[in-house]
């Protein structure tokens, strides 16, 4: 096998995407992912961050590569991680990923992310298909705080109930917190 079959093999892992910190643990020097960009058979998208152009982007490409903008550090979360597991019919304009409050990313690309700096507990942290997300419990509340439209959260508690990530305790109280009448005002525009 060469190098190049061996970025291939860890973009297929990440959903297209490769960076200098997922060659370096499979042991590539990151010097062979510039140079096979320079070559023309990666395409950097940000810093340090690489897609391999020959693989179809999957329906999650755009969440690994976030997730791969922050170099690992970032879980995607408020409304993204209802669109993200399909919980509702949210299509949001920016993708919401939460760092950790002493890590500021600050590379090309940003421009495409809703940065929220602050720390998440590892227990309100999932896996879907290879992505850290916020779990949706927590989702749901950050969204309610965010200003997220009442329905669209209801829409999520039910779905989240049916899809087993909450009991139906969780969804009752959940839905009581989206309706009570203290709940945050609408999102700003």
């Amino acid at each position: 096998m060469n190098t190049y079959d061996d970025v291939l093999g860890v973009a297929v892992e990440n959903h297209g995407y490769v960076t200098v910190r997922d060659a370096l643990a499979a042991g590539i020097d990151p010097v062979v992912l510039r140079k096979l960009a320079a070559a023309g058979r990666l395409e950097r998208t940000a810093q340090g961050v690489y897609r391999v152009p020959i693989l179809a982007a999957g329906a999650h490409a755009a969440y690994a590569e976030a997730v791969a903008w922050t170099r690992g550090r970032g879980v995607i979360s408020h409304e993204s991680a209802l669109d993200l597991l399909e919980l509702c019919d949210l299509n949001p304009p920016l993708i919401h990923l939460s760092v950790p409050r002493d890590y500021a990313p600050r590379r090309r690309g940003g421009e495409l992310y809703r940065v929220w700096r602050r720390n998440v507990a590892p227990a309100s942290v999932i896996i879907y298909d290879g992505l850290p997300v916020v779990r949706p419990a927590d989702s749901i509340l950050e969204c309610l705080v965010y200003g997220t439209d009442a329905r669209l959260l209801f829409q999520a508690c039910e779905t989240a109930r049916r899809e087993g990530y909450l009991t139906d305790d969780e969804r009752i109280v959940l839905e009581a917190r989206v309706q009570s009448p203290g709940r945050a005002g609408r999102r700003p525009r």
